[in-house]
């Protein structure tokens, strides 16, 4: 950890602190999931950045490898989210239709663009008209469901918060 503090200082040094800050998140990261799920999982893993903001659940981290599900919980101090992600289905790319139906059966209400794509807010008749994001991009289909409702801007916050850890 030393080493990569170094590095990381002349780094920032060199570029007025731009890639250094960009590399520290990174690292930061990179042990969220642990080493012996990570094996299993083919797919993108989006996780928040840990901070005071947002704290992330280590004992609520699980995979499902028979439905190849990975499951996170996630608070913040005013909420709670639990966060679903799994490699994209097959037949998302073979046939173009599918993910529309999709959305369309778990009651889409609005969209917003992010860094990482496209995220559809749902309100899922199973889930009784709780909210649900559903976000499907480079491979990884995450779904995000929040303790309370939030509105339009807290899920622009939670997604403007999102990296990938793996």
């Amino acid at each position: 950890m030393q080493l990569i503090i170094g590095v990381l200082l002349v780094v920032a040094v060199a570029t007025g602190g731009t890639i250094a800050a960009v590399l520290y998140v990174q690292s930061r990261q990179s042990g969220v999931i642990s080493s012996s799920i990570q094996q299993h999982i083919a797919f993108q893993i989006y996780a928040p950045i840990d901070t005071s903001a947002w704290a992330i659940n280590r004992s609520s981290i699980a995979y499902n490898s028979s439905q190849g599900v990975l499951s996170l919980s996630v608070s913040s101090p005013t909420n709670t989210f639990v966060l679903e992600e799994q490699q994209t289905p097959d037949i998302f790319t073979n046939v173009s239709q599918y993910y529309p139906t999709l959305l369309s059966k778990l009651n889409v209400y609005g969209n917003f663009q992010t860094g990482l794509g496209t995220v559809e807010l749902t309100k899922p008749t199973e889930l009784h008209g709780e909210q649900t994001a559903v976000l499907n991009s480079a491979g990884t289909l995450l779904f995000v469901r929040p303790k309370n409702n939030l509105t339009n801007g807290q899920w622009g916050t939670f997604f403007s918060s999102l990296v990938v850890t793996k």
